[in-house]
Formats: C-alpha cells, structure tokens, sequence
C-alpha cells in the first residue's frame, strides 16, 4: 500500500463511540420536524481515521424534510449527539424505540482483524499487480471502548520510548564532551571546565617532565637535608 491507495475497514459498532473524541458522522437519512426541528434518525457512519468525508448539513433533494449530514462529534448523550457542519452545531437525536444501527468505516490498517474477507482492486503493469482500492469487512462487532483503549496505549508508549531516548542521549554527549576536553587539559578530575589561565596541573609538576623529557634528563631525586651539627658537641 501507499498514500494513493484507497484502503478501508468497515465494520458493525455501537452508540458508545459517539462518547468518544476524534469521531465523525455521517448519515443519508435524518428526519427533521418542519415544526420544531427536531432531527432524529436511526442508521449512521461513524469514521476513524484520517479520510473523513466533507462536512456537510443538506436536504435530500426528492424530500426536504430528509437531510443528508456528515461532520466531527462535538457532544454526546445516552439518546443523542452533537455533531459540527460548516460551523454550525446539530442536535442529532435516536429514533424513539428503536436501538440505533451504527456502521464503523476506518483508514487505519490496524483496525483490521485476521481472518476478515478482503477485496482488492487494481491494476498490473510490468508483470506486478499494484492495488488501487482495498477493503477489509470485519467479521466481529468493534468495541468503541477497546478501540480507542488500543489507541491511547500505542500512543503512550510511543511518548514514552520518545522521551527515554531523549534522556539516555543527552548524558552521552556530555560524557563525549568532558572526555574531549581533559584529552586537550580544558577540564579538573570532576569534569568541571577550568577557569582562563589555568591547567588542569596547578603545580606545573607535568610541565616540568615535559621538559626534562624533551632535553633527555631525568630529574634528580630529593635529598633528606642532614640536621645541623650541634655547637655543643663541637666544643667537646
């Protein structure tokens, strides 16, 4: 699959997914009451993914009592839900008596499940089949709950490994950095940098080494200063 290819996942859902963020409707056959405008239907999309249809709030052109709506949830409640068009918000309410028929329509592959039928269009060219359009049909109901729970796992765990590499590099490059720098004699024995004009051999002992090493000399070792005669014991 690329960008280009048309691939989706349908499948049956429930009314819970209307409570959840990130959910777009749609619906061909919504009743409005002329009186109050009340609307209510019963059969609706819900869509997952990053290809929903356009917003849209339209009469049916053969019966303007139907509309046709499509756009993102904003609201939810346990007989109805709130969805936007054209930055207009909508009361959309549940048929009375009847259990809503909600169908799911998902462009993310990992919404498909093993052992669903699959159709594939497309078109071969060079001998290799390149797939234009592929639909997954779901054998099971999806679960809003265990759906979006999935989501918010993977999207934690990828902040989490985000963040620990942000953490394991920064000590690195520090411990690159302090290496660096007592190789050229910029840094003291904690890794600290030195101030202007100073060495990390205060005493000059390493710079007289050098010295001698470079004329071939090795310096003399120290003698013990004997004590000084007592006069005492000269007179005697």
């Amino acid at each position: 699959m690329n960008a280009k290819t048309n691939f989706v996942v349908k499948g049956r859902g429930d009314a819970a997914f209307f409570k959840h963020s990130n959910v777009f409707v749609s619906a061909e056959n919504i009743v409005m009451n002329p009186g109050n405008k009340y609307l209510f239907g019963k059969k609706f999309t819900v869509h997952l993914g990053n290809k929903p249809p356009a917003e849209r709030f339209e009469p049916d052109p053969n019966n303007p009592s139907v509309y046709q709506i499509a756009g993102p949830v904003v609201d939810c409640a346990e007989d109805s839900f709130t969805f936007e068009a054209g930055g207009t918000s909508y009361k959309v309410n549940f048929e009375q008596g009847v259990v809503p028929e909600i169908s799911v329509e998902s462009t993310e592959p990992e919404h498909a499940a093993v052992g669903s039928a699959v159709e594939v269009e497309g078109t071969t060219r060079g001998g290799k089949f390149h797939p234009t359009a592929i639909q997954v049909t779901l054998e099971k109901p999806m679960v809003a709950d265990e759906v979006f729970a999935a989501g918010d796992k993977k999207s934690a765990k990828s902040k989490h490994a985000s963040k620990s590499a942000k953490k394991t590099t920064k000590p690195d490059k520090d411990k690159d950095k302090a290496e660096k720098s007592a190789e050229k004699g910029e840094v003291g024995t904690t890794g600290e940098p030195l101030k202007p004009g100073t060495t990390s051999d205060p005493f000059g002992l390493l710079d007289k080494d050098k010295k001698d090493s470079k004329k071939g000399k090795t310096p003399p070792p120290k003698k013990d200063k004997k004590p000084a005669a007592n006069s005492g014991d000269s007179d005697n």
